[in-house]
Order: C-alpha cells, then structure tokens, then sequence
C-alpha cells in the first residue's frame, strides 16, 4: 500500500521536539479553558500536582530499560525527537552534547509522566464534571506508585495513558464545547491524537473501541447529529489506517496468535489473578486505590452513571 507508507514516514519524519511541545501546548490550554470558571484553588491543585509528582519521580524512580519486549523498547515519540532536526541542530552546536538513544527514552518518558496529572484532570473534568473530582484524578496518578516506579523507564504505557486520555478530552472538546474554534481545533486534532495512541504498541488498537464507547456516551445528549458523526466519522479513518499502515502490515501473525483460545484463556486467568493483575496486586498499588475506585463506581452507579462507569472500567482495564 503505497499511499499508506507515504503518510506513515511523513509522519515519521516530523520533529518529535515540536510535536512534544504541541502536544503539551494542548494540554495547557485544554486544562485552563476547563478551569476558567472554577475556584483559583483548582488551578493551583493542579499545579501543585504536577510539582509533586515531578519530585516523585525524581527522587524515586529508576532510570533503567524495564520494558519486557524488546521490539516495543524504541519510543515512537522519543525516536522522533532523537532523529528529529533541532536535537541533531544542538548537538552540532552544543561541544559535548551528544545524547544516546537510551538517555532520550527515558526523558521523554519523564516529560509525559510529569504532565499526565494535567491530562488526567482535564479527562476527569470533562467525563466526571466535577472539579473536586477532577483535581482527585490529578492528585492520584501524581502519586501513583506504579506510574511514579515506571517513568523514566522505557514502558510505552507512561504515552498511552496521554495520548487515550487526551482522545477523549479532544472528543468531548469537539462535541461539547461552547466554542465555535474550539471545537473545530479538537475535530482537526481528532484523528491525529487517535492515531498517536492507536501508533505506539500493536495492542494499542483495542483503544479503537474504547474510542468508540466515549462517543456513544453522547449519543443522546444535547450534541447535533452531525457533529456527532463526523467525530465518528475520523476516529473510525484513524482507526482503519492504524490497522491497515501499522497493526495488520507489521504484527498480523501475533495477532492471529493473540486471539487463539490458549491466549484468550490466559489473559482471564490473568483478570482475575491477584498476583499477575497489576491493577489489584497491593506490591503495585496501594489497596486503597482499588477500594476508592470501586467506592466510586458504587456511588456512580447509584446517580445513574453506570455507563460512565463501565466505560472507565473498560479504559483502566485497556
């Protein structure tokens, strides 16, 4: 497919140092357009979030290869900046500054695991509508002790947690917002932070439902019909490219392999192992984090929000 190879290395070939600063010049600017109407503590609760977690990870974490796939241990984002044209141009102007590859994964790993509490207050934001809420979803991941173990490592889950949960923050922007330029800033934007999640592991294309399901949620809100398809409408092309450019023309066989009945068993013997499920083994996470979320998903349910909380099970659990 040639077409298809022609947009994947014009996508390659783009600086990863600007689509790092974009994409956190995005998240800044989506997380005070969300805070403009709350109480000035909101902001700095986030603030001081990030300050937080940034120390975390400082002071705790290992910089260290701990990925267990050898093949996913190349960053997508960190290899476009370790090629990209300003790193090589400080390089050339910098005596001494000669980054490795390794030093690269790690710091970019870092950078986005600094900014997730900012993500993950605007996800929470949009989806919870809830301030408090919201700042409590920043507050956590900054002290999550998995994520802080994990940042400056070479894991690709630190990117996807980004990129899925500002999927959705573009989504519910281009759906919901009051904005006319907004809106049409999230919907060109869609397909693209689609893709960045959808690009960066093989397995990353399950997220294509999850996707999927954070639409249907406003199926029968107060969003115009065809505002709704077209968002649809690009997160489905997004979807179908990965799978035609990336998935199927690079890993069809694993995943032929990954949907065998011997795989499919082992991954429900996985769910429901509480040494192998990191999301409830307590020498990953404190007890008290699956006790909250399922405290939360109780009193959800309670309100009426079931398939809220069902879609947040479904995007924890991806």
């Amino acid at each position: 497919m040639p077409a298809l190879e022609s947009i994947t290395r014009l996508v390659s070939s783009l600086d990863g140092c600007l689509a790092l600063a974009l994409g956190f010049a995005l998240i800044l600017a989506a997380a005070w357009r969300l805070s403009r109407t709350d109480p000035l503590w909101v902001r700095a609760a986030v603030a001081a979030s990030v300050v937080v977690g940034l120390v975390a990870r400082l002071s705790l974490s290992l910089d260290a290869p701990m990925n267990a796939w050898a093949y996913q241990r190349r960053l997508p984002l960190a290899v476009m900046i370790y090629e990209g044209a300003l790193l090589r141009a400080l390089s050339a102007s910098w005596h001494g500054f000669a980054p490795h590859l390794t030093d690269v994964i790690s710091d970019t790993n870092l950078s986005l695991a600094a900014i997730t509490p900012v993500v993950f207050f605007c996800h929470a934001r949009y989806l919870l509508k809830d301030a408090r809420s919201a700042v409590a979803a920043a507050l956590l991941i900054a002290t999550l002790p998995i994520h802080v173990r994990f940042s400056r490592s070479d894991v690709q889950f630190i990117f996807s947690l980004v990129t899925s949960s500002m999927t959705f923050v573009v989504l519910y922007g281009a759906l919901t917002d009051d904005s006319p330029r907004w809106r049409a800033l999230c919907f060109a934007l869609l397909p693209l932070v689609c893709g960045a999640t959808y690009f960066a592991r093989p397995e990353n294309i399950s997220f294509a439902a999850l996707d999927g399901a954070a639409l249907m949620l406003y199926l029968h809100a107060d969003v115009p019909r065809r505002r709704w398809l077209a968002a649809g409408a690009l997160m489905a092309a997004a979807a179908v490219f990965a799978l035609a450019a990336f998935t199927l023309q690079r890993y069809s066989g694993d995943l032929h392999r990954g949907l065998d009945l011997q795989t499919l068993t082992h991954a429900a013997e996985v769910l429901v192992s509480p040494r192998l499920n990191t999301l409830v083994n307590p020498h990953m996470i404190p007890p008290m984090v699956p006790a909250l979320a399922v405290f939360g998903l109780v009193a959800m349910r309670r309100r009426g929000d079931g398939a809220r909380a069902a879609f947040l099970v479904a995007w924890l659990a991806g």
